[in-house]
């Protein structure tokens, strides 16, 4: 049930950043099972800050509401956390962190401006870490540090590919990368790096 961790420098096609800022900085792990990538989420919710943002891609059904779960479960959110494809925003009140959680789901958004109409930016600016599932729609309008983890569906497991673009988020994907590896919830995924 193990989960195998690969660190990667440097960036592939479509990681580097336009403006020339330095490459993304990537981290690759396989989950097998909703508990393991809900796990994950939660190690990493464990980590987030406000100002933090943590962009979700991949297709219908990969694990990104589960993955959004965890880092709720992570802040110390006990409710029920859904994908807010139709609320277009879920608030998180986790009372252990004194911060919220905003998850966003802009699957039904057609383009940035629309974004914007909901509120994005308040959630960008708010007092707590934002996660955004299908954010493509949005990237003209997103700040450019962030997390990006896309999800890919491998026989039955998820491949999670984690990038970090910006100082912030290079230090909280390390920050992750070493939590996940010390790691030793009953389990869990455990954690191997190259």
């Amino acid at each position: 049930m193990g989960s195998e961790i690969h660190l990667t420098a440097g960036h592939s096609a479509g990681d580097g950043d336009p403006d020339g800022r330095e490459p993304a900085v990537c981290v690759s792990l396989v989950t097998s099972s909703p508990i393991e990538t809900e796990h994950v989420g939660c190690v990493l919710g464990r980590l987030v800050r406000p100002g933090d943002l943590v962009l979700l891609q991949g297709p219908l059904g990969a694990g990104k509401t589960c993955l959004a779960r965890g880092i709720a479960r992570g802040l110390g959110f006990t409710g029920r956390v859904t994908s807010p494809s139709f609320t277009l925003a879920n608030i998180y009140e986790p009372t252990a962190r004194g911060y919220p959680l905003y998850h966003l789901d802009l699957w039904r958004i057609k383009s940035a401006a629309e974004a914007l109409g909901i509120g994005l930016e308040e959630y960008l600016n708010g007092p707590g870490p934002t996660v955004i599932e299908w954010p493509e729609v949005a990237e003209a309008v997103l700040p450019g540090d962030f997390l990006r983890i896309r999800f890919e569906s491998v026989d039955d497991c998820r491949r999670l590919e984690i990038c970090a673009f910006g100082e912030r988020p290079r230090a909280l994907l390390d920050a992750f990368r070493e939590a996940l590896a010390a790691d030793s919830v009953p389990g869990g995924p455990s954690a191997s790096r190259d």
